[in-house]
């Protein structure tokens, strides 16, 4: 039968067509990622390969099953032009938004060295922030213009196909006993295909393909190459609601190790928090004001590399600076939730929902009872990561957005530049260190793509990434020249750190979950102690906020996460990169994925080779260490107990 046979041509050609894209996208990926390969030869490249046709074969097989099921039960019927019509313009629109997230996943694996996810439901909450941010960066706009192209060509393609095969024959349909047979004996054919196409596996009684099943060796780009952006956004947004309650670990036995890891050892019962710690007040008080900077995407990586940071390496001289430090996720929504309320990033799960505005015993809210002016600066809209509505909710008296600024400042979808937003701050702070002591954040954003450099910027780099990092560093110098003349300025405590870490301009290799992107400077800078002291040991943005209250002395309930660094230490630490949460030692780094992948690395050999089976134990002990800290804090804000009166 001519229709039965076109129709399985149809399918067949959409198929192909996909994989071909996919394939192209993924040789794509493979080839602007080269840095990531030390003389790999071809038999350890091809498995990732090959494991990306099992991907995209499933990938287009659940996508084809729908059509499929119309066409086949269409035969019994002459052709009707409509069903032939929505037939392919589903397959358009479907295999559009595949070539949509194939284009935009080369710059987000770029950035955040993992595919396209559930987590990026959170950034479309805003679209309009994203168009823009695709529209004002070279690098998105280029992916945009061949996605553009590509796409116009694609549906062509589908129309050519519709024509050739679904409109050839309309008077054709299943009648004779002869016609039911030989469907019948199709169907036989098809059916399995299909069903092992969506599984990614002939195999009976095998589990279908798991996100796991690519990782095969200790190559971190190749273990990730075989997936494809689709897939990823589909199995990871499958398993995840917003903001869903997680189990990792049994709550009571989470609460009992985290109070164990933190030392706590008054009773329980005293406050309604588990983790709630009185500090007594120190026999001095410092009566300072404190300013903290949290630094877009600054790496500690870039801080080495004292040509790209000249002014923050003069000002580590005389500071104390913590070496061995890290943030709590991959988002500045994680290094402000951390920072300023002491939490750590609970995997996915977003610190500031829509719709709901939790109270926290938070940093702000601390200085603020203590008769503190509250402020916090950034330069993009006052909407995004719904930062505004959280940070004022805690007792920010004052917010400074793009809101407040004029229009010619505003560069790109980041607001205005850095050296703007301290220009801009300063005789905002000297106004309200006039009445009291100010507690003030500055959140910066030009290390972020798109870029958009001031003109009277003169870099020494060429590269536009490494040219960011430079313009970071300038436009703090600038801060601080100009706040060295204000009459607040030495009587304050400085604190500047990453808002998380970075890949961009790293020399060596980095691991599939990025440790480069959680690695973080932290920097205490007062200019009436000016002392180099390097800290050598674990440090992460929790531990900022009771680190600082002890250096200044004053009585306070320690209802957070965070440790003081000078009276307590870490043994071990966590963080989350999303889909994975991850812990640290002095010497090794477990990753625990979502797809259930366990690794355990020697993280300063800067070792790729993965010692989790040879070493069960220590992986089992960062494992609980990881999980009880995330339930405990999960079970807290859960219960409400993230404030105590």
């Amino acid at each position: 039968m001519t229709r039965l046979k076109n129709t399985v041509l149809y399918l067949v050609s959409v198929h192909l067509i996909a994989l071909t894209m996919f394939f192209f996208f993924r040789l794509i990926l493979f080839l602007v990622n080269e840095n990531y390969y030390d003389g790999e030869t071809f038999g350890q490249i091809l498995p990732a390969f090959v494991y990306g046709f099992r991907f995209d074969t499933v990938t287009s097989s659940i996508f084809l099953s729908i059509p499929a099921v119309i066409l086949l039960i269409s035969l019994f019927f002459k052709a009707n032009k409509y069903v032939i019509r929505t037939v392919s313009v589903y397959v358009s629109i479907v295999y559009s938004i595949c070539l949509l997230l194939a284009c935009s996943d080369i710059p987000y694996f770029d950035y955040f060295f993992k595919h396209i996810d559930s987590s990026i439901w959170s950034y479309l909450q805003q679209p309009t922030f994203v168009i823009r941010m695709a529209l004002e960066a070279p690098v998105y706009l280029f992916y945009v213009v061949i996605f553009i192209v590509a796409s116009i060509g694609l549906c062509k393609i589908f129309s050519i196909l519709r024509k050739k095969f679904l409109e050839a024959d309309y008077e054709g349909k299943i009648s004779s006993k002869k016609d039911v047979l030989l469907f019948v004996c199709s169907l036989l054919i098809l059916f399995p295909l299909f069903l092992a196409g969506m599984r990614g596996s002939f195999r009976i009684g095998h589990h279908a393909i798991r996100i796991s099943d690519g990782y095969y060796c200790t190559n971190p780009l190749l273990n990730q190459l075989g997936m494809n952006a689709t897939y990823s956004l589909l199995r990871t947004s499958m398993d995840k609601e917003e903001n869903e309650e997680i189990q990792l670990i049994d709550e009571r036995t989470a609460i009992e190790q985290v109070r164990a890891n933190l030392h706590i050892d008054t009773d329980s019962l005293l406050y309604i928090s588990p983790v709630a710690r009185f500090v007594p007040q120190a026999d001095t008080i410092l009566r300072k004001n404190v300013v903290v900077i949290l630094m877009e995407s600054m790496a500690s990586h870039f801080v080495a590399d004292t040509t790209l940071t000249p002014f923050l390496n003069q000002l580590i001289k005389k500071s104390i600076y913590f070496s061995n430090a890290y943030s709590a996720g991959i988002h500045t929504r994680n290094g402000v939730f951390a920072t300023l309320f002491s939490y750590p990033a609970i995997l996915e799960n977003i610190p500031f929902p829509r719709n709901n505005i939790a109270v926290y015993d938070s940093w702000p809210a601390v200085m603020k009872e203590l008769g503190y002016k509250t402020l916090y600066f950034t330069t993009h809209g006052a909407e995004y990561d719904n930062i505004r509505a959280h940070i004022t909710a805690n007792k920010v008296e004052t917010f400074v957005s793009e809101e407040n600024y004029p229009p010619e400042e505003i560069r790109n979808v980041w607001g205005c530049s850095d050296d703007f937003l301290f220009r801009n701050a300063i005789p905002i702070l000297s106004e309200a260190a006039r009445e009291k002591n100010i507690f003030a954040t500055l959140l910066t954003t030009s290390n972020h793509p798109p870029y958009a450099l001031p003109e009277y910027f003169k870099p020494r780099s060429t590269d536009i990434d490494l040219q960011a990092v430079e313009y970071a560093d300038y436009a703090l110098q600038i801060f601080f020249e100009k706040a060295k003349n204000e009459p607040w300025y030495n009587n304050t405590i400085f604190v500047l750190l990453g808002d998380h870490g970075e890949i961009r301009g790293l020399q060596t290799k980095d691991y599939d979950v990025s440790l480069a992107r959680h690695q973080i400077p932290i920097i205490i800078y007062d200019p009436q102690n000016e002392i180099a002291q390097r800290k050598e040991f674990l440090a992460e943005q929790c531990d900022v906020f009771p680190t600082v209250m002890g250096m200044l002395g004053y009585e306070y309930i320690n209802n957070t996460m965070g440790i003081d660094l000078f009276r307590e230490t870490h043994t071990m630490l966590c963080f989350t990169s999303d889909n994975a949460f991850c812990c640290l030692d002095s010497s090794d780094y477990y990753v625990c994925r979502k797809n259930g992948v366990e690794s355990l690395y020697h993280f300063r050999e800067h070792s790729q080779q993965d010692y989790f089976s040879e070493n069960l134990q220590k992986s089992t002990l960062m494992k609980n260490y990881s999980c009880s800290m995330i339930q405990t804090a999960q079970a807290i804000i859960k219960m409400k107990q993230t404030k105590l009166k």
